[in-house]
Formats: C-alpha cells, sequence, structure tokens
C-alpha cells in the first residue's frame, strides 16, 4: 500500500520555487544558478535546510552571473525577459520564415543567465535529430557564443539553407552532423552564420 505522506521538505519546496522562477528542469541546472555543486544540494536535503543567502538571491532577484557578466548583458529571471520567437526549423533540411506561423510579436521567455541580447527562439519539425530534438521543441540560439567543435547549432549556408545540426570543424570543411538522416559535408566558404544552441524547450 501507498504511503499518503508526500509533504514536500522546505528544501524541496525551496529547490521547486527556483525551478519554476527561472524555468529550470533539474538538480544540475539549479546548482549551475547558483554555482555550487550537485553535492551541495544533497547536502542541504540531508540537512533539511538552504543557507540564507541562496533565499536572499532569489527574494532579491539576484544571481552570481551577474558580478561576471559580459559588457552590456545582465541577467533576469526567465519570465522577466522575453525573447522573440523567429521562423520555424525543420531539424533536417531547412529553416525558414512562416508568415501564416505565428504572430509577429510572438515571444518566450529567456532562459535563466543568458546574457545575449540578441538571442532568439526557433522552432523546430521534423526527426532527424531525435533524440536530441523532438518535433515541435524549440532551441534558443546565442549568436554572439563562440561555436566549438561538436556544438549543437542552427547553421545558415550561403545557397539560403538553414538547418539544426552538430557541427563537426576540418580544415577546410565543416560536416553537419544529423541522427536521423544524411551528414552533410561543405567548404568552410559557405557558411553564412552559425549560432549555438544553448536550451532546448520540449513541446507541453
Amino acid at each position: 500500500m501507498l504511503s499518503m505522506s508526500s509533504k514536500k521538505s522546505k528544501v524541496e519546496k525551496f529547490i521547486d520555487s527556483v525551478k519554476r522562477k527561472y524555468d529550470l528542469r533539474t538538480d544540475s541546472d539549479v546548482a549551475r544558478l547558483f554555482k555550487i555543486s550537485r553535492q551541495a544540494l544533497h547536502f542541504w536535503r540531508q540537512q533539511d535546510s538552504v543557507p540564507d543567502k541562496y533565499h536572499r538571491l532569489v527574494e532579491n532577484n539576484l544571481i552570481p552571473h551577474s558580478i561576471s557578466l559580459p559588457p552590456g548583458g545582465y541577467v533576469a529571471a526567465a519570465e522577466k525577459r522575453r525573447l522573440p520567437v523567429i521562423g520555424l526549423a525543420r531539424a533536417g533540411p531547412n529553416l525558414f520564415t512562416d508568415p501564416d506561423f505565428r504572430d509577429p510579436e510572438e515571444t518566450a521567455s529567456c532562459p535563466a543567465g543568458l546574457h545575449d541580447p540578441e538571442a532568439f527562439w526557433v522552432p523546430v519539425i521534423g526527426n532527424s535529430m531525435f533524440p536530441f530534438l523532438r518535433p515541435y521543441s524549440r532551441v534558443c540560439v546565442s549568436p554572439n557564443l563562440e561555436t566549438k567543435n561538436q556544438d549543437r547549432v542552427v547553421v545558415g549556408l550561403k545557397d539560403g539553407q538553414v538547418m539544426i545540426a552538430e557541427i563537426r570543424c576540418e580544415k577546410n570543411h565543416i560536416i553537419l552532423k544529423k541522427y536521423n538522416a544524411d551528414n552533410l559535408k561543405i567548404s568552410r566558404t559557405k557558411l553564412m552564420f552559425c549560432y549555438t544552441i544553448v536550451h532546448i524547450r520540449e513541446p507541453k
């Protein structure tokens, strides 16, 4: 017989409230937000106590990241900053702007700790990047973040193609890796832009 006792501890209530406020999914996200280890969260649970300074950070909308912001950047709670939703992405062949798909003013909340003022969301259809991306999920990209080898990215080519892929860099070529479709090998000279995916939001 299942126990009817499901009352959450003070620590669990605090962590749940942080996840809701800053649009986080996992304990690892919470640990990164506070710049602590997951072991620290485990210790909080064992002690059933959260240090006062973390309560103050949340209550006053202050995050440790704020001491190392880039010029012109800032951190905001997810519900206090909105990012544009741009176009409609096929995780397979391309991304395009569909005027019938959305209201031009559609926005979505900003992931916690994202500083890039040019960041935006892209809705996804298709399943060539499954299980990394599910159809109708959204990816948030940061144009000002440096792209590294094996990052998952939104890429635009000079021939008009725009796609989502995992990027592999070679000396003179770039390989755009798909998980359920053919990979594409292109010359670096054909690349128009490459934006790193920094956050994924699953379909509701």
